[in-house]
């Protein structure tokens, strides 16, 4: 739009160091990602929040959520169901693959609809039923790069589509299989399963009370829909 850049002079340092390196961009990339500033966490702090809430001057790493097509895997791994076959024909989203209209998508699928979703059969100008409204482009577009959007769509969608709920009990059984079966036990290994963390003290409590009243399931389905499930840290 036009703005000045934040950090001028790094970006002739940077343009220096690009010629001298004999244009590897392979160099470059590899300096910018082992830099402590890329490295850094994205723990806010009010000083800087008051005077850059934006992060543009890259005090902290911002917070990015995950694409449609990771969100969807993500899922798919933590309930334990991610088919990892490699090549082959692709799956389906819809009931059908030709014609110009009366797409239907597919609620419930088999394993052979749970592979990565860099497989998926795309129908141009179709939409995505559940991760369309994270921004995923149909194949009718060009998308240099994706629009990022916060709706309540996403939401909704995340939270109650037949794929999210019955993910959501796959991911149930899959705790409820592990050797310890006590609440305590099942909380943390959801936790460590979707979040790669044990909970705190506090989560602890709450996720265990949460189990025991609305089942192990609703708090599987609560990890899957959490900002540091779906936000990369």
């Amino acid at each position: 739009m036009g703005s000045t850049p934040t950090h001028p002079d790094l970006l002739d340092w940077l343009a220096d160091t690009f010629l001298q390196d004999d244009w590897s961009l392979k160099r470059l990339h590899r300096r910018i990602v082992m830099s402590e500033t890329f490295r850094q966490n994205n723990r806010p702090n009010d000083k800087a929040i008051a005077f850059d809430a934006d992060a543009r001057l890259l005090w902290r790493f911002p917070p990015r959520r995950m694409e449609a097509e990771a969100i969807r895997d993500s899922i798919l791994q933590t309930s334990g169901k991610l088919n990892l076959t490699s090549g082959g024909r692709g799956f389906s989203l819809f009931k059908q693959r030709g014609g110009l209209s009366g797409y239907e998508p597919i609620e419930t699928f088999d394993e052979s609809g749970w592979r990565r979703m860099i497989y998926t059969h795309k129908i141009r100008m179709q939409s995505v039923d559940i991760f369309g409204s994270f921004d995923c482009p149909d194949a009718g577009q060009m998308r240099p790069k994706r629009t990022q959007s916060i709706t309540p769509m996403q939401a909704l969608n995340l939270f109650n589509s037949t794929f999210m709920t019955r993910q959501a009990q796959f991911f149930t059984e899959r705790i409820q299989n592990m050797p310890e079966n006590t609440t305590a036990s099942q909380t943390r290994n959801a936790f460590l399963i979707a979040l790669s963390r044990p909970p705190t003290a506090n989560e602890q409590i709450a996720m265990e009370e949460l189990a025991k009243e609305q089942g192990l399931m609703q708090l599987c389905r609560i990890l899957m829909n959490t900002s540091e499930f779906l936000y990369i840290p």
